[in-house]
């Protein structure tokens, strides 16, 4: 295996990341998972929260809404209700709260 993960986090409008990262955290339901190169096959809850994940060298921070994670050959696929991207981890909680009240206008 590679040194490296594809990471694509999609939403029904949108591909807001798709890019291959050396480690990235989900937030769960029971708290934040870590993903590695060779990650054992997964597929699980995704809770509101924030995704870090390292590429050329700097973290990079996601919010997103509820949905699924799929892990399988160094592939990680999120599907997500609604998601931002933030440049710094203070901007990260700003876009969090926007992300939550794009998931809540979306349910039925």
């Amino acid at each position: 295996m590679g040194d490296r993960i594809h990471l694509q986090i999609i939403t029904p409008t949108a591909l807001v990341c798709d890019c291959a990262c050396a480690a990235l955290r989900v937030p769960l339901p029971d708290g934040s998972m870590g993903i590695l190169p060779s990650h054992a096959p997964l597929l699980g809850a995704v809770e509101e929260g924030i995704v870090l994940y390292t590429a050329e060298g700097r973290t990079h921070y996601v919010a997103v809404a509820r949905g699924v994670v799929h892990v399988a050959d160094d592939e990680v696929a999120l599907l997500v209700d609604a998601a931002e991207t933030a440049a710094d981890a203070a901007l990260a909680g700003e876009a969090l709260e926007r992300v939550k009240a794009a998931a809540r206008s979306r349910e039925i």
